[in-house]
C-alpha cells in the first residue's frame, strides 16, 4: 500500500496524519508539491524502506514512524535544508551502524528514541548513547590483524577492510561479507588463494602491491573495479578477469615477454588508459 501520487494537489498542507494503517511505502516523489508540510506521522504502519521519501519537503519539523520496519534512516532520505527538530522512532529494528553517522552529527539532534536492534553489541542501546567510533568500526568477522571501518552510501554501505604492513604470510581467515575494500599491501603473501574461500560480493577494490605474489590463483567478483597488483613476482598474467576492473597497478612485476605473452601485451594495447 503506497500514497499514489494522492497528494500531488496540496501544496498548503502543513499536518499529515496516516498512523495505524497499512503503509508497507512512500515514494521519492510523493511530497513534490507539498512545500509547507511540518508534521507527518506514519506510525503504525508495516514501512520497511523510507530512502528519499522527505527529500522534497524543506519545511519538514517533525516525524513520527515509530512501529514500523524500519532498518536504517540515511541523510538522502530528507532535504538538504534539513530542518527536523525531532524523529519519533522507537519500534523499528534499526541496524546501528555508519549509516546514522549522520544523525549522530547532526545539531542540535532530532534523535527520540532510537532503539538499537543489532548489532548484537549495540541492542537495547540507544543511538544517542553511541559514539561516532561506535558506528564506525566494525568488529563483526574482523581478523585481528586486520582494521575494519564501515563506510555509508547513501542507503548501503560497505566495509573497508585494512590488513596492510603487518607481515602476513596468508590472507586473514576472517573477513566481513560485506568487505567492499581490501587492502593487503606491503606484506609476505606469495598466494591469494586463501581469498577463494571468502564472499567478495561487494568487492570493488583490491590492494595486493609489494608481497611476494607469484601467480594470481583468484576468482574475481564480477563487481572488482580496481585491481592493485605492482611490485610483486609476477610473470605472468591471469587468463580471465572481469570487465568491470577500470584500474590496474602492473608495475615492477619480471614479466616474461615470450609468444606466450600475447593475449597479455593485446590487453596492454586495448586498456592502456586502465593500466598504471
Amino acid at each position: 500500500m503506497s500514497l499514489n501520487n494522492s497528494l500531488k494537489n496540496a501544496p498548503e498542507l502543513k499536518t499529515l496524519l496516516l498512523q495505524s494503517n497499512q503503509f508497507t511505502e512512500i515514494g521519492k516523489n510523493e511530497f513534490l508539491n507539498s512545500p509547507k508540510l511540518k508534521r507527518i506521522n506514519l506510525g503504525y504502519n508495516f514501512l520497511t524502506d523510507i530512502h528519499g521519501a522527505f527529500r522534497n519537503l524543506i519545511s519538514l519539523e517533525s516525524l513520527t514512524i515509530s512501529q514500523n520496519r524500519l532498518t536504517t534512516l540515511t541523510r538522502n532520505t530528507f532535504s538538504e535544508q534539513f530542518k527536523l527538530k525531532v524523529i519519533y522512532a522507537s519500534g523499528n529494528r534499526w541496524k546501528c551502524d555508519c549509516r546514522f553517522l549522520w544523525l549522530l552529527n547532526s545539531s542540535p539532534s532530532p534523535l527520540h528514541r532510537f532503539l538499537c536492534y543489532s548489532p548484537p553489541r549495540y541492542r537495547n542501546k540507544f543511538l544517542s548513547q553511541l559514539t561516532h567510533l561506535d558506528l564506525a568500526s566494525w568488529t563483526d568477522t574482523c581478523d585481528t590483524s586486520c582494521k575494519c571501518t564501515c563506510i555509508a552510501r547513501e542507503e548501503k554501505f560497505f566495509v573497508k577492510v585494512d590488513c596492510s604492513n603487518r607481515n602476513l604470510t596468508e590472507v586473514p581467515h576472517e573477513l566481513p561479507t560485506e568487505v567492499g575494500e581490501l587492502y593487503l599491501q606491503n606484506n609476505l603473501l606469495t598466494n591469494l588463494r586463501d581469498l577463494n574461500i571468502h564472499s567478495l560480493t561487494y568487492l570493488r577494490y583490491l590492494d595486493v602491491e609489494q608481497n611476494n605474489l607469484s601467480n594470481v590463483d583468484l576468482y574475481l567478483p564480477n563487481n572488482l573495479e580496481t585491481f592493485k597488483l605492482a611490485s610483486n613476482n609476477l610473470t605472468r598474467f591471469m587468463s580471465y578477469f572481469p570487465p568491470s576492473i577500470s584500474t590496474w597497478t602492473l608495475s615492477n612485476n619480471p614479466w616474461i615477454c615470450d609468444c606466450d605473452a600475447i593475449q597479455f601485451w593485446k590487453l596492454l594495447k586495448s586498456e592502456s588508459n586502465k593500466v598504471c
